[in-house]
């Protein structure tokens, strides 16, 4: 990402919710692993971001924002969601 040109981010887990598609991702960066959650409504192109942590097991805690927000380009959100919602955006189109 430019905002971060030294971390690597990996999606770890893809599941399917009533409200969308809830993904973990991992990043590694000069300070170590963190992790974080978002849910996608792939159809309304909104992502909830549901919290991050130090590790996987500390996501079930956080709290997650009161509302979803667009995903802009050139945002983190916006790479996740060119993977994870390829699939369905293309599915809901035919």
């Amino acid at each position: 990402m430019p905002s971060d040109p030294d971390a690597q981010y990996s999606i770890i887990s893809v599941s399917e919710t009533d409200a969308g598609l809830e993904v973990t991702t991992q990043r590694k960066g000069i300070s170590g692993f963190s992790y974080s959650k978002r849910e996608f409504d792939c159809a309304n192109r909104k992502v909830l971001f549901m919290g991050s942590s130090t590790s996987v097991a500390d996501l079930e805690n956080v709290k997650a924002d009161d509302e979803a927000t667009p995903w802009f380009k050139g945002s983190l959100a916006r790479a996740i969601s060119d993977v994870v919602c390829r699939d369905t955006v293309a599915a809901a189109n035919q």
